[in-house]
């Protein structure tokens, strides 16, 4: 269960979770839609997360997200 949800978090999960369904089984973007939804929310949740370490860590100010 534990590996399961940091499983999640790694974004290459859903990447080949895709990649298989595409490769193996000619899946559409509809089909593959969950995981590239997954991806993008990691992406952007990343993103956010790295730019609040940077400016704590280089600029000590704070953003209001």
């Amino acid at each position: 269960m534990v590996a399961q949800i940091i499983g999640y978090l790694i974004p290459t999960t859903p990447y080949l979770q895709s990649l298989n369904r595409v490769v193996l089984m000619g899946a559409e973007l509809k089909h593959i839609l969950p995981e590239f939804l997954h991806i993008l929310f990691l992406t952007i949740t990343y993103f956010l997360l790295a730019v609040r370490f940077i400016q704590r860590k280089y600029f000590r100010e704070e953003i209001t997200f």
